[in-house]
């Protein structure tokens, strides 16, 4: 008889934890699609008992938790660690949803696995992150096709986020870029350079975020970048030159000191060092019959000389009429549009005359700008 009920009372332990298993698993596969910002409260109803449980501990009773909840008051470390990842990967999961983006299998694996690695902590810390709130290890999980109708949604990547075009401009616009970067540099330095745009407002930490060359990148282009850069240089310094003559030498150049020449035309990073140092240098080297001899050595240079030809008819201090002929010069040989603009009564200081001046310099620059 003991036997008997020995063996009835481990059967109904066994169909208990069956059930109670079952509903777990029920539990952690539906997504939650409510945002705690619109109904805090309908939030907390889709989460396990343990972790409502968990949340209500910090505050003296439920109302005062759903009033601290705000734009204001997230992300909380008051409300860090009380949502586990397998609550995260729903919260994930209905994102996509509410985006009407419907995954497959094989993506919400990736994301489940990615989300037990990568800290996420929907309330606490990384709440509203960066990505808006989808972790980087969920984004790298879709598809081409997923990626696709993602961005399709989208102006730009950031959108919403960053309002300083300048700065979005050199972001990356796509997911495809993104993962780029992080498999150059290295997912957890994507991961901090996101959260620091997110945190300081808008900052960009180009020096982490950038496709920086490595040490070993340095190693094999070293003396191609000093041996361009003096080349640019020298370029630079030649009027009418210019960055393109001095990219063409330096490339060249690069490709005949090099021990895998082979390699050039294939995205040899010889090459490119040897070209896009050469241009830069080139650059520099501009200024200098520009200021020395006014003669610009570059389009760039010649663009700033304009903006320097401004001259007051009281001058006593550099010759009106010799800053006239140079610009007439300019024109005729150089054949770029030379704007000479006299100031009448002002002097080399452009004493009480500094509003035309300013006037001025900004009419050319609006003027430019129009031709573009």
């Amino acid at each position: 008889m003991k036997k008997k009920f020995i063996y009835i009372l481990l059967l109904l332990i066994v169909i208990s934890c069956n059930d109670k298993t079952d509903i777990e698993v029920k539990e952690i596969t539906t997504p939650i699609t409510i945002n705690p910002l619109v109904n805090f409260d309908a939030f907390v109803g889709e989460l396990p008992e343990d972790q409502q449980n968990c949340l209500l501990s910090k505050f003296s009773n439920k109302e005062e938790m759903i009033n601290f909840v705000s734009d204001n008051s997230l992300p909380s470390q008051k409300l860090s660690d009380c949502i586990d990842e397998n609550t995260n990967y729903r919260i994930l999961h209905g994102l996509f949803l509410l985006q009407n983006i419907q995954l497959n299998e094989i993506e919400l694996n990736c994301i489940k696995q990615n989300n037990l690695v990568e800290k996420f902590d929907y309330l606490g810390e990384t709440f509203g992150a960066p990505m808006f709130t989808y972790t980087l290890g969920s984004l790298f999980c879709l598809e081409p096709s997923t990626r696709e109708q993602y961005e399709s949604k989208k102006i730009h990547l950031f959108e919403g986020f960053i309002e300083s075009k300048p700065l979005l401009s050199i972001l990356p616009n796509n997911i495809n870029t993104l993962e780029c970067i992080s498999n150059t540099s290295s997912f957890d330095l994507t991961k901090d350079s996101l959260e620091y745009i997110y945190s300081s407002g808008g900052f960009f930490p180009i020096q982490i975020l950038s496709q920086l060359p490595t040490l070993i990148d340095y190693k094999l282009t070293w003396k191609t970048i000093l041996r361009s850069s003096g080349i640019g240089s020298f370029i630079g310094v030649l009027p009418a030159e210019g960055g393109t003559v001095a990219s063409l030498i330096g490339y060249s150049e690069a490709k005949r000191w090099s021990k895998k020449p082979e390699e050039f035309g294939k995205g040899s990073i010889e090459g490119i060092a040897g070209a896009e140092a050469a241009n830069n240098a080139a650059t520099g080297g501009a200024m200098v019959p520009t200021l020395a001899l006014g003669i610009p050595g570059s389009a760039t240079t010649a663009v700033i000389l304009t903006g320097l030809i401004i001259h007051g008819d009281k001058d006593n201090i550099a010759s009106f009429e010799s800053t006239r002929i140079l610009s007439e010069k300019l024109q005729k040989q150089k054949k770029v549009e030379i704007m000479f603009k006299s100031i009448k009564g002002a002097d080399h200081f452009y004493e009480n005359y500094k509003e035309e001046f300013i006037s001025l310099v900004n009419g050319y620059i609006e003027n430019k700008l129009l031709e573009k």
